[in-house]
């Protein structure tokens, strides 16, 4: 499977692309915006809201530029992963990282 290229500009359309945009270079983890991004995800975290295994899957298929399959192990890291993602949608939106998402899906 190949891994997305995002392209940062004004808004990602997702938290999703915001995240594996960040992954995608090194330079992107020093940049404002990057710095914003990992800091959410930690704050989110520092309240209780998503928990270090969150955190450690997120990372994880962030590094590998895609989502966890919905199979065997992943399929439960396709929950984390999902859990953490909807949790990241309204600080995202709130910072403008990415566009206002409708809450119905």
């Amino acid at each position: 499977m190949e891994s997305l290229k995002i392209r940062y500009s004004e808004q990602f359309d997702s938290s999703e692309d915001a995240w594996f945009w960040l992954y995608q270079d090194q330079k992107n983890f020093d940049s404002e915006i990057g710095t914003l991004i990992q800091e959410l995800l930690l704050d989110l975290q520092g309240q209780e809201k998503i928990t270090i295994n969150h955190v450690r899957i997120v990372q994880r298929y962030g590094k590998l530029g895609r989502i966890p399959l919905n199979k065997g192990k992943q399929e439960d890291d396709l929950k984390l992963w999902d859990e953490a993602m909807n949790c990241l949608d309204a600080p995202y939106v709130r910072n403008k990282i990415i566009k206002y998402l409708s809450l119905v899906k």
